[in-house]
């Protein structure tokens, strides 16, 4: 805007005055290109402002999901034989002391499939594979212990309207039959019997999926590839042999066992265990972005209360550039053959007890003297 002459001012003055309006008439004439590079710095202002709006609502997912993940320790039901102090916070075993860790964050991992040989009802489903996932977020060391199907735990009975009718002693896998309409409740039932075999421990988390879970995930990873530890009847699987595992076979591949074979689902466990490392490598290798489009195409088939920021969390570790040690552990014990009350010949699984110490101290414990 011109401003008002001055009292007194001299005629140089207002002619300097006509020259500002020539230089700002040349000025009009570059208007067009400057208008176009101020609407540049606007859109790269408004795209960096998003990109700093985007990056704390992942950040703040993250930190939500971090809080989520790392339960508070409230204590655990140790067995009298156990030397602990703090409610458990510290235990003693041969002679060395261990301190919960409070890094560790963990998830059940489920496979069910349709077993109805071993109920009463012909929908009912069992949980045929059990794997604790555990991860220190602080070192990356990732652990995955396997609990085999026929382990006998506390397991919580329910009646038809779905009250509690009783706790008692059976096989792990039927904790999740007996919910076979609504999977939640199966997950958490089970996810129940695995914190109470492991001492109370919080365990809260689960991820449940059966067959067209596995499947899917499997093709999004290309396939996974294994050197068969059997051979599987009714596929191209040879013992032996390098196999790329995909679409029914990668089921197959988990999921079969000889029911006349003693001890069969032991040597299903084993082949499960090998499939979860090398899906959990082939997962890695894509990257924190592979692994987040791989759950956001499986979730619908899977049944978990793992939400978007406790994924975004855990792939915010396991995808890091960190390295991840992958490890692997079976809770140790013996089988047990007895016959049902409807005539059945059963397997039990009975774990030992020193075992099942042992590996909770490994999963969720730091060795302090």
């Amino acid at each position: 805007m011109e401003q008002p002459q001055a009292q007194g001012e001299s005629q140089d003055m207002v002619t300097i005055r006509v020259r500002k309006k020539r230089r700002t008439k040349r000025r009009h004439e570059d208007a067009p290109k400057r208008r176009g590079l101020k609407v540049a710095l606007i859109a790269l202002g408004v795209v960096l402002a998003a990109l700093l709006v985007s990056g704390l609502a992942v950040a703040g997912l993250v930190n939500a999901g971090k809080i989520n993940l790392h339960p508070l320790f409230q204590g655990i039901e140790a067995p009298e034989e156990v030397e602990s102090e703090d409610d458990g916070s510290v235990i003693e075993h041969k002679g060395h002391r261990y301190a919960y860790n409070e890094n560790v964050v963990s998830a059940l991992i489920i496979g069910y499939d349709d077993e109805s040989g071993y109920t009463s009802r012909p929908d009912y489903s069992c949980a045929d594979a059990n794997l604790l996932l555990t991860m220190d977020t602080k070192t990356n060391r990732v652990k995955l212990c396997v609990i085999p199907r026929n382990s006998i735990v506390d397991l919580d009975v329910f009646k038809e309207d779905g009250s509690l009718k009783a706790t008692r002693r059976a096989q792990l896998c039927l904790a999740y039959a007996q919910f076979p309409n609504t999977d939640k409740r199966a997950a958490e039932n089970t996810l129940k019997s695995v914190s109470t075999l492991m001492y109370g421990m919080p365990l809260n988390h689960y991820f449940a999926f059966d067959e067209k879970g596995l499947v899917e995930a499997t093709g999004m990873l290309g396939g996974v590839r294994v050197e068969a530890l059997e051979t599987i009847p009714g596929t191209p699987i040879r013992k032996g042999q390098e196999v790329l595992l995909q679409g029914e076979n990668a089921w197959r591949y988990v999921s079969y066992r000889d029911i006349d074979v003693d001890e069969s689902a032991l040597d299903r466990q084993r082949r499960q265990i090998q499939f979860a490392q090398a899906f959990l490598t082939a997962a890695r290798s894509g990257g924190a972005k592979g692994i987040m489009g791989m759950y956001d195409a499986v979730k619908s088939r899977a049944v978990t209360n793992l939400g978007a920021s406790e994924i975004g969390y855990l792939v915010s570790c396991f995808a890091s550039g960190k390295k991840v040690e992958l490890e692997t552990c079976t809770i140790k014990g013996r089988t047990k053959l007895a016959t049902g009350s409807d005539g059945v010949e059963l397997e039990r699984y009975y774990l030992n007890d020193n075992s099942v110490l042992e590996t909770v101290l490994d999963l969720f414990y730091t060795r302090i003297d």
